[in-house]
């Protein structure tokens, strides 16, 4: 099974991230990093000129590492609320970024999505891997889905999903 519009998730369905995007993905990665870093108390112009260059930073590093990802918005109706960048490798299905708004997490989306994924991978006889911060309350969703760290470093832990 693969995501795409077509294939509409009870709460939202997906489609191509287009360069249009690009004042909600701002939006979007100030409400991710926001929660990972105390940026609330810096002056309002630094910390919309420091997230504006850790999302280009960022950009391009996807964009280097990971030239053949899929790139898709999450919406729900008309509305943008997060975004989907997965790659399909020969025997890994990698989660690259899952992000979505403050006010829809939570609610099952990310669930959803994952256990799709999870579907295709079993279907394709792949595994299905992501990175997760270590401070990201996201790592209760994978535990409960089955993920197992693979290792770690500084950052990040590294987590793989094998059908059983």
């Amino acid at each position: 099974m693969s995501l795409s519009r077509s294939n509409p998730l009870p709460i939202g369905s997906l489609r191509p991230e287009t360069a249009a995007d690009r004042p909600f993905l701002e939006r979007l990665f100030a409400s991710v990093r926001m929660q990972e870093m105390d940026l609330g108390t810096w002056p309002s112009a630094l910390r919309e000129s420091f997230l504006a260059s850790q999302l280009e930073f960022q950009s391009r590093h996807y964009a280097a590492a990971y030239p053949d990802a899929q790139r898709w918005v999450v919406e729900s109706g008309p509305l943008a609320i997060g975004r989907l960048y997965i790659v399909h490798g020969a025997q890994d299905i990698r989660v690259v970024d899952l992000s979505l708004l403050p006010t829809w997490r939570g609610a099952g989306l990310g669930t959803v999505l994952l256990e799709r994924l999870q579907q295709e991978a079993a279907g394709a006889g792949k595994t299905l891997s992501l990175n997760v911060a270590m401070t990201n309350p996201a790592q209760r969703l994978y535990q409960r889905l089955g993920f197992v760290e693979t290792h770690q470093d500084e950052v990040y832990r590294h987590l793989q999903w094998r059908s059983r």
